[in-house]
């Protein structure tokens, strides 16, 4: 054999195994995708919520709720001059703050000729002499004639009635002392209404 064909053997088999190693060098590059298929360890973690639970506004009437009928808020024969008094308690028995609005209307022929006011944490004194004149102690409000179907206001709590807190109302009629003649055995019918409002910031 020639030198020549030794040569071209030779180099033919040191020259096939390089694009053998390349194409197993490309597949192998291939399956794995370099390195970034290689998977991370993660965890996952839940957080659940508390409860929220919506308040209650509930305003008692000496611990009544719903309509109260006030039948200590009368007088008989009322003369000319005299006055009425009585009071009440008005509680929280909810969760949320308030304040309340007091209004009132009346009815009746001698409702032009009384005139009612309406003191914030007040107490009645009681006057049975002719003749008879009751009052209240605490803040008063606006005094007013009832005699108008819609409601007048008579006062605003300004002190925020906490859960459990309570305050008293007190309320005197005053029959005019000019009232005439024309009245005499008429009556006056009143009635209150106590709005309670949550205060908003």
């Amino acid at each position: 054999m020639s030198g020549a064909h030794r040569a071209e053997r030779a180099h033919s088999r040191q020259g096939r195994p390089l694009p053998a190693l390349l194409l197993a060098l490309v597949a192998l590059l291939g399956a794995t995708g370099g390195l970034g298929t290689f998977a991370y360890w993660n965890d996952v973690e839940t957080v659940s919520g508390g409860t929220i639970t919506a308040g209650s506004l509930d305003l008692t009437v000496e611990g009544v709720q719903g309509p109260y009928t006030w039948s200590a808020l009368e007088m008989e024969s009322m003369a000319p001059g005299e006055s009425v008094a009585a009071d009440l308690t008005i509680a929280n028995a909810g969760t949320t703050p308030f304040t309340v609005q007091v209004r009132g209307t009346a009815a009746g022929a001698l409702a032009p000729y009384v005139t009612t006011t309406v003191y914030v944490g007040g107490k009645a004194t009681a006057d049975t002499l002719f003749p008879r004149n009751e009052s209240c102690s605490g803040t008063a409000g606006p005094a007013a004639q009832l005699t108008s179907p819609t409601p007048v206001l008579l006062a605003t709590t300004d002190v925020l009635q906490p859960p459990a807190g309570s305050t008293s109302l007190c309320v005197v009629m005053t029959l005019h002392a000019a009232a005439p003649k024309a009245v005499q055995g008429t009556l006056i019918e009143a009635s209150f209404k106590l709005d309670a409002m949550q205060v908003r910031s």
